[in-house]
């Protein structure tokens, strides 16, 4: 079964998604900032990151990348509220 880590600042986000998806995955962690979501996939090793790149701030400009770099057996699934947002381009190149 895919091992999945759901990472939002919004709980509300995390609790729906972890209701959606898990019928169809394990989800093997939850995280609400970038630094607990990057200590989240170094410990639980999921196989997909589900990663709100409203996490994205000043502290951690890019999460992404720095997921990517991590655990690079990682998927990571960016979802965003915005198709002009330049995150979404930035964690497209990551």
């Amino acid at each position: 079964m895919l091992r999945l880590l759901i990472a939002s600042p919004y709980p509300a986000l995390r609790a729906g998604l972890r209701v959606l998806l898990d019928a169809a995955t394990t989800v093997v962690g939850e995280a609400e900032a970038v630094d607990a979501c990057l200590e989240a996939a170094r410990t639980a090793r999921p196989d997909v990151i589900l990663f709100d790149l409203a996490l994205e701030g000043e502290a951690f400009p890019d999460g992404v990348w720095q997921l990517r770099q991590q655990s690079p057996a990682s998927a990571v699934l960016a979802l965003s509220d915005s198709n002009s947002d330049p995150r979404v381009l930035a964690a497209l190149q990551a």
